[in-house]
């Protein structure tokens, strides 16, 4: 880790005399040390402070040769006959669009395509499956969420009597909220602690934009949604007019005030016993975001005779590894490990195959994650997404499996029905 030689640096671990002489300088998952801030006039990247503070410890005449398996695309020019409400996937381009504006500016780099014949045998080369998942009160709870975030978008812009842009405010709002900045580029700005209509509309939209991420990890128990006779502002935002929209329940709260989200397994518990029984015998890694999710899978996994091993964030780090070196040592047994934990370095060779809960939105951050278990062209292995059919997780399903078929050396890639799970070879 960069910190690590920083630090020897520092204190003289190394010698100036043999920091001066370093040439050459590679560091591995370069784009895990870019970091970005929202600013009102868009987005600004810059390396973390330990990865800085190498870069400036080594000579000026030091080449960098900087290693990442995704390469920040350039940004494509917007076509203005689309229309998306795609709101994550149009945050995430304008990301990688700053941060290859970054990594333009500030090496004016050469970027250098390895021909496929030096790397064709071991490059990573997965069997990805995207599994759809049918659940009607999933599609149902989706369509509210959706409904609910339009009517808020559109109650916040009459408030102020201007459209805002969701793609502006969102990655803003907390410190929109706080009052350090404004709704809207160069706009008005809301006071710290304030009780007005716009700062409640604000709230509730911070609210039901981070749903999503807990209905398609089965983190909803407590939720509802009913429909609601109300009205909403015409495109001049100068007259209500009366809808009948769905709407998410007020959820119930801790004495913090924080709404306290839990497990209620559903569609994808049974798509995933269905996958884990297709490879008995073989071990399998199933990543998830919650532990809480993790944690009632795994009730249900050794209920029905299965053998795991649990790592996540609130364990000791020396659990963790007892656990992942009993995972590598041990036949027939599954490891059920949250993605937050199983960061970039964590490699699985010993996987037969892999299962995700839920896909992300990031071509690049997938394919780490999907590497870790090490399928190559002469040793295929499965990586399943399960995602919720007709829903916005289908959406980013799609746009995810598109990126994936561009920017990386696979082609098994595609739908697999979960009718098909049972039978060799799987059809795509």
């Amino acid at each position: 880790m960069p910190e690590f030689l920083t630090r020897r640096i520092r204190q003289d671990v190394i010698r100036e005399d043999r920091v001066a002489d370093i040439g050459l300088l590679i560091v591995d998952e370069f784009d895990a040390f870019l970091t970005q801030r929202y600013l009102a006039s868009g987005v600004r990247v810059s390396f973390h402070e330990a990865f800085q503070s190498l870069l400036d410890a080594v000579p000026e005449s030091c080449r960098i040769l900087m290693v990442s398996a995704t390469t920040p695309e350039k940004p494509k020019p917007a076509i203005r006959s689309e229309k998306s409400n795609d709101y994550e996937k149009q945050m995430d381009n304008s990301i990688q669009a700053a941060f290859r504006g970054f990594l333009d500016t500030e090496f004016d780099p050469k970027y250098v395509e390895i021909q496929e014949r030096y790397y064709r045998d071991f490059i990573p080369h997965a069997e990805i499956h995207a599994v759809p998942v049918t659940d009607r009160e999933v599609i149902k709870f989706d369509a509210a969420v959706r409904s609910e975030f339009g009517l808020l978008v559109n109650w916040i812009s009459g408030a102020l009597q201007t459209h805002i842009d969701p793609n502006y405010v969102l990655p803003r709002l907390d410190k929109i909220l706080s009052g350090e900045m404004s709704i809207a580029p160069f706009g008005p700005r809301l006071r710290k602690g304030s009780k007005s209509v716009v700062a409640g509309l604000l709230s509730r939209l911070q609210m039901i934009n981070h749903i999503p991420d807990f209905l398609f990890e089965d983190m909803f128990r407590d939720f509802a949604y009913y429909s609601d006779e109300t009205s909403k502002y015409d495109n001049s935002l100068t007259k209500r007019l009366p809808v009948s929209a769905l709407r998410i329940e007020e959820p119930g709260r801790s004495r913090d005030g924080r709404v306290e989200m839990w497990p209620s397994l559903r569609g994808k518990r049974d798509v995933l016993l269905k996958i884990v029984r297709h490879h008995k015998g073989q071990k399998g890694v199933l990543f998830f975001r919650n532990i809480r999710v993790l944690n009632a899978v795994k009730d249900e996994l050794i209920a029905l005779g299965y053998r795991v091993a649990i790592v996540h964030g609130k364990n000791r780090p020396d659990l963790n590894d007892r656990r992942l070196n009993l995972f590598r040592r041990e036949e027939n047994i599954l490891l059920l490990i949250t993605r937050d934990t199983g960061k970039r370095g964590l490699d699985l060779p010993e996987a037969d195959y892999a299962i995700f809960y839920s896909p992300k939105a990031r071509e690049d951050v997938t394919w780490q994650e999907v590497s870790r278990i090490r399928s190559t062209v002469t040793s295929k292995k499965a990586s399943y997404f399960l995602f919720y059919e007709s829903t916005s997780e289908q959406d980013k399903m799609a746009a995810m499996l598109e990126a994936l078929e561009r920017t990386t050396h696979s082609k098994n890639i595609g739908l697999l029905n979960p009718s098909a799970i049972d039978r060799e070879p799987f059809t795509t």
